[in-house]
This record gives structure tokens, sequence and C-alpha cells, in this order.
């Protein structure tokens, strides 16, 4: 099944996934990063790293609102291949449960957001006063490691295996007609 939604005649939804299956991931890893830092008493008068140890953690709420707002930017184009889907095909079920990861990564990253303090680092971790930012944290976590890998695994058996989003092949064979295949050499 061809899809729909293209831009400059190609599949629009495979090419905008790319960046929150790489922005959420990140996300993750740069809190954690930060989180380390602060757990073994990193402070920037240390002057192992020359930058402020901060940045870490304003860079992982930003990128994770980036991956957000990329998942929505990449959702309108998946969602209009997802209605043009026929009912009876075998595929639709793997697709709408696609749709509903979606929705849940969508979800936890909102409510991530919220909880990170909107990107202002925390000086030190006090509990239980700080416990929002390590749920946060949580939750950036199980999307950017778990969920986002599932989610985009899913999209290729989708691709991959039942053939949405791709256009019709042609009936040639690439590797017949490499140069120097025999393939070729019989039609010369």
């Amino acid at each position: 099944m061809k899809s729909r939604f293209k831009i400059l005649g190609h599949p629009a939804h495979p090419m905008m996934v790319v960046f929150p299956l790489a922005l959420y991931p990140l996300a993750a890893i740069a809190e954690v990063i930060y989180l380390i830092l602060l757990a073994v008493g990193y402070v920037n008068t240390d002057h192992v790293l020359n930058f402020d140890v901060g940045f870490l953690w304003r860079a992982g709420f930003w990128l994770l609102l980036i991956g957000f707002l990329a998942q929505m930017a990449a959702a309108l184009p998946g969602f209009v291949d997802w209605l043009n889907i026929p009912n009876d095909a075998p595929v639709k079920d793997k697709a709408t449960f696609h749709l509903i990861i979606a929705l849940l990564l969508a979800g936890i990253s909102v409510m991530a957001l919220l909880l990170l303090n909107l990107g202002e680092p925390p000086a030190q971790l006090r509990f239980p006063e700080d416990l929002a930012l390590l749920v946060g944290v949580g939750l950036n976590l199980f999307n950017g490691l778990i969920l986002v890998s599932y989610q985009g695994w899913l999209g290729g058996e989708i691709v991959y295996k039942h053939g949405i989003g791709v256009e019709q092949a042609d009936a040639i064979d690439p590797i017949g007609v490499t140069p120097g295949s025999e393939a070729l050499q019989e039609r010369v």
C-alpha cells in the first residue's frame, strides 16, 4: 500500500520518525549523566569538565520537548496512512497497536516534561522533595530506552513485513543487474 502523505514524492512518516527515535533516548541519557555527576558530588569548581554540567539537565529537557514535538509532527502523516489501511487487512491490528503505543509515548512524555521542573537542574537531590524529578527521569528512561525502541521496531515490522507505505517494486532484481553479473552481460 502506497503512502498517501508524501513530501517530494517520498513517504513523510518514515522520514519524520527518526527525530523522536533519536531525541527521546538522548534526553534520557543526558539527564542520567547529570544525576550521576550530582550523586558523585561533582561541582563546577572541580574543573574536570569545562562547562556547566547543568547544561546536561537542560539539554535533556529540551531534547525531550523537541522529541515530543517531532513525534506530534510525525503523527499526522502516520495517522493519514493508518486511515488508508483497509479495515479487513491483517496488518490493521498491528498498525492500531502502533498508534496506541504512540499515544502512550506522547502521554508519558508530557508527564515527564511536567515533572522535570521546566528544565531547571536541581542543585542537590533531597528526598522526598525531589521525588517528582526522579519520577520524571524514570518516565523519560522508560520512554527513551524501552517504549520508543518498541515503537520503532513495530513500525519497521509494518513497513518491511506488510509493505505499508511502500511503493510497488519493479520486477527487476537489483542484484542480478549489478556490473559484472551474467544477467547484465546477457542483455548486452
